[in-house]
């Protein structure tokens, strides 16, 4: 009898869980968007490019959109100026076309175009809602020799590598000969530079990727910055953070833990991931009259997502615990692994029979902790037998 009614709450806890997934996905990708994102031209005074993009209506509705442009540059597109209705699901090719002016100084310039969305039957006429821009970059070239650098870096378990990116452009309008190269390192007290591979002969408008490996000995957050020689010159990318973690998490915290007996009590615990990727955890709370368990309580499964702080909601049933002060263990289980953190709770007398809950009022919390608990002695049995 038991088996056949956790099946079925089992079946119902996954259709849920199935719709919210869902609903997630569902919603996420309803968007007006356009592509492609970015367009780079060189830099070639006097001369017209026609670019297409593409406008994707993916946002469940029929909108009415028109087009504009934005930027420095924006005087120098030329593009449809009418206003179009595109249906759900539908796509439009919208052409642009640029005439690169005369006279811009060394740098990036850009100009920004795309679709508008407006509302249609406003009382003040057509509004804007929502636009979506793609950029033009033209970028003109500095005298001489000069370089960008950019740095790429990325989140990795302790015991893995760093592997470094160094990404060097040439800017200027001569070749540049040798590149060389460093990554400095810091944590909250020392730095180390590692040595990159280097590189010849980078052309105008050109990139070339350097690259440097480094292994961290310690958990934390570190910076790194790359620097870049190249013909008796010197250039420095920004400073870039990432972290080296442990498939571990902390318990920041436990509250409230003053209690109310015979009541089921909602207690908050926050924790911290450790690591660079999501997490599935679940807790427990275990209540001590000296050695004796006297309750026992805990949460639905959750998903910690990477470095992410979080609260999550236990339940513990305190139903016949007498008022006094009783040790406890709160657990958080992840990754077939325990974190543990011992807690002081003070359990008060009963409060008055018009703050306490009814059964009928109560019975929901009560099927869902008992729900919980379930859930719990699935997921320790699973545990068990995985590290067996």
């Amino acid at each position: 009898m038991f088996s056949k009614i956790f099946r079925k709450i089992k079946f119902v806890l996954l259709l849920l869980l199935s719709c919210l997934i869902f609903l997630n996905l569902s919603t996420s990708v309803l968007a007006l968007g356009i592509t492609p994102a970015k367009v780079e031209l060189p830099y070639q005074p006097g001369s017209i490019h026609d670019v297409n993009f593409l406008i994707i209506n993916n946002d469940g509705k029929d909108m009415a959109i028109t087009f504009v442009a934005k930027g420095e540059l924006a005087n120098y597109l030329s593009f449809p100026n009418n206003t179009i209705r595109l249906r759900n699901g539908e796509s439009y090719s919208l052409p642009v076309r640029i005439t690169i002016p005369s006279g811009l100084s060394p740098g990036e310039h850009f100009a920004y175009v795309g679709p508008l969305q407006v509302a249609e039957n406003s009382q003040e006429g057509i509004s804007a809602v929502v636009s979506v821009l793609a950029k033009i970059s033209v970028q003109v070239p500095y005298p001489e020799k000069y370089a960008e650098v950019e740095l790429e870096t990325k989140d990795i378990a302790i015991g893995d590598t760093e592997h470094f990116k160094v990404i060097v452009k040439n800017k200027g309008s001569k070749l540049i000969n040798s590149i060389t190269g460093k990554v400095t390192v810091c944590d909250s007290k020392d730095c180390t530079d590692i040595q990159t591979t280097s590189e010849k002969d980078l052309q105008p408008s050109s990139n070339i990727e350097l690259f440097a490996d480094w292994k961290p000995q310690k958990v934390g957050t570190y910076t790194a910055k790359a620097t870049v020689y190249y013909d008796e010159k010197t250039a420095e990318s920004t400073n870039k953070t990432f972290r080296v973690g442990d498939i571990d998490l902390d318990i920041l915290d436990v509250k409230p833990t003053t209690l109310f007996s015979n009541e089921i009590s909602t207690i908050g615990i926050v924790v911290k991931s450790n690591w660079n990727s999501p997490l599935n955890i679940y807790s427990e709370i275990n209540l001590y009259d000296k050695n004796k368990l006297i309750a026992s309580g805990g949460s639905k499964p959750e998903k910690l997502n990477a470095w992410e702080t979080k609260e999550i909601q236990a339940y513990l049933d305190l139903k016949g615990v007498q008022p006094g002060n009783y040790s406890g263990i709160v657990s958080v289980y992840f990754e077939n692994k325990t974190k543990e953190k011992k807690v002081i709770f003070e359990v008060l007398p009963q409060r008055a029979a018009g703050v306490n809950l009814t059964f009928e009022g109560a019975l929901p919390t009560l099927l869902l902790l008992a729900i919980i608990l379930i859930i719990i002695l699935i997921l320790r049995k699973k545990q068990r037998r995985e590290n067996e």
